[in-house]
């Protein structure tokens, strides 16, 4: 088994291979499957992303990618910061949910799978060269990760999708009074990203409501969902 992973590793493109140990064990069995899967083998090839919150909004997905590639002392060319090709699309079988953990937006999106649901987001392109910094903004490179990434299929896309899921539960009513406020400005931020493709953003609304104090909202919490440390979707 170990000699097989070695095997598909000299088959990464090298800008890859250097931080994937970094990586969560499930991730990176999901990252490996998708890669050998499709066929990609050259650092320009791209991978093909699914996002559902504040990564809908251009600005701050920009900004974030900033911030990691000064992290990472990453030469990569600033046209691959921005957002690539994104289209709005549907995930079938999931549902949104501001339920994990998040130090830097004091709660995060997430998905979980519910048969009955859909989530409307964007897919995205994102070069093999660009995934690192990619994977840094989303507090991915750590030991303890709040998200791990997963393989799914999405309407209108010809080939299986990348995106995350929460692992580390928070539900909204426990978000504590000293995090609201970030946690809304982040839930903002997601609408107005959303706002822009086109995205049905009312599951956000109601959220935003909630934590601004309006109304109470029906969110179906007593389940536990997913975690961020940072990470945006």
């Amino acid at each position: 088994m170990k000699q097989q992973e070695e095997n598909k590793l000299d088959k990464l493109p090298e800008k890859l291979e250097e931080h994937l140990h970094e990586l969560g064990e499930e991730s990176k069995v999901a990252l490996l499957d998708y890669i050998l899967t499709v066929g990609i083998t050259i650092d320009d090839g791209f991978i093909v992303f699914f996002s559902y919150g504040s990564n809908m909004n251009e600005e701050d997905f920009e900004k974030e990618m900033r911030e990691a590639k000064r992290t990472l002392n990453s030469t990569l060319d600033e046209s691959r910061l921005k957002l690539i090709k994104p289209r709005k699309r549907v995930l079938e079988g999931f549902k949104r949910t501001l339920g994990n953990r998040s130090i830097y937006h004091g709660a995060a999106f997430s998905i979980c799978p519910d048969a009955n649901s859909r989530v409307e987001g964007i897919c995205h392109d994102i070069y093999i060269s660009s995934l690192p910094v990619f994977l840094k903004k989303e507090a991915m490179l750590s030991k303890n990760p709040n998200y791990r990434i997963i393989k799914t299929e999405v309407k209108d896309e010809n080939q299986s999708v990348l995106t995350l899921l929460g692992v580390k539960p928070k539900r909204l009513m426990d978000i504590e009074e000293k995090d609201r406020p970030k946690a809304l400005d982040y839930v903002k931020k997601s609408i107005d990203g959303a706002e822009r493709f086109s995205v049905d953003h009312s599951d956000m609304d109601k959220v935003a409501n909630y934590l601004s104090g309006k109304k109470a909202v029906s969110l179906n919490q007593r389940h536990k969902l997913p975690r961020n440390k940072r990470g945006s979707k």
